[in-house]
């Protein structure tokens, strides 16, 4: 199977959508279009427009079968988001292609610091995050599904 990583364009917002809900599904958490999903309903505007980016994983047939963006807060922090991959692409390099372009996107629009939020059931997430320099950090608020946050410095690193 042939992928590639794009910029999403208008119109991927429900394909997107499936690919979190499936994925969320798969680790029996639940979505919450009109929470911490709320993002997803409009791309361009929650990352695009705001300075940040969000990518899509695309199969041959242009389905999107991955993503994740980056979500600015403000001028020099920003959060990776919506990182996700369908079972059928997994174990091949692409999370972490995916991540490292995201963390290279954000870098060069000038964040100093990329931070993040995930669950400890996922493993193999924690192991790739880890793998490419974020770390463990105490945060007050984290997303129902999440128990957990990381962070990474992009400061000349």
């Amino acid at each position: 199977m042939k992928l590639a990583l794009r910029e999403a364009r208008p119109g991927d917002e429900r394909a997107i959508q499936q690919v979190v809900a499936d994925v969320l599904r798969e680790y029996d958490f639940e979505t919450e279009p009109d929470g911490v999903d709320a993002d997803l309903r409009d791309i361009q505007a929650s990352y695009i427009a705001r300075g940040g980016t969000f990518l899509v994983l695309v199969d041959e047939a242009g389905r999107v079968v991955g993503c994740g963006g980056v979500y600015p807060f403000d001028s020099e922090i920003a959060e990776v988001r919506k990182s996700y991959l369908l079972p059928g692409v997994r174990g091949r390099g692409w999370g972490r292609t995916l991540l490292l372009r995201l963390v290279g996107d954000a870098r060069s629009r000038g964040f100093k610091k990329l931070v993040l939020e995930t669950a400890s059931k996922l493993v193999a997430a924690d192991k790739l995050y880890r793998s490419v320099g974020f770390a463990e950090v105490e945060r007050e608020h984290l997303a129902e599904r999440c128990d957990r946050a990381m962070e990474l410095s992009l400061r000349d690193s």
